[in-house]
């Protein structure tokens, strides 16, 4: 993975106005898997806004796990899969890294097993609805290409 960010076509496509993060996909990742769009999507934080305190009561949350001082990660690798057609999405892998942009020691990881049960509905203004058009758009783009 951390080859794979060295190497990447990474395209801005959201900005959160609560935490100032900036997100962006990696063009060159965008494949077709069966019925399924996959993309690697890079949160990179503003450490000048003060990051939330992360649950510990989440067990899904994988920095619950982590001292304090480790779990104030300066980005997030995640693998999005993507239902184009029924614009569902959900995270496969995510990793949290101690410096920008996918590099640095991975402080913490998670990957799951992906099925059409899992994906949920975008909401409409959200990073997952950005991430859902940008990937959906260069997969019509390419399908485009074959006819």
């Amino acid at each position: 993975m951390i080859n794979q960010a060295k190497c990447a076509d990474w395209i801005p496509v959201y900005k959160s106005l609560q935490n100032e993060s900036a997100y962006l996909v990696d063009q060159d990742s965008i494949i077709e898997d069966g019925s399924f769009a996959k993309a690697w999507v890079i949160e990179n934080r503003n450490l000048t806004v003060q990051p939330k305190k992360l649950s510990p009561n989440k067990p899904e949350n994988p920095l619950a796990q982590l001292p304090l001082s480790k779990s104030t990660y300066k980005s997030y690798v995640s693998l999005y899969v993507i239902d184009c057609d029924r614009k569902n999405t959900a995270i496969a892998r995510g990793l949290y890294f101690s410096e920008f942009m996918g590099k640095g020691s991975v402080l913490s990881s998670f990957k799951k097993e992906i099925d059409s049960q899992i994906l949920k509905s975008v909401k409409p203004g959200t990073l997952s609805e950005a991430v859902l058009n940008f990937v959906c758009t260069r997969v019509l783009e390419f399908r485009k290409t074959l006819t």
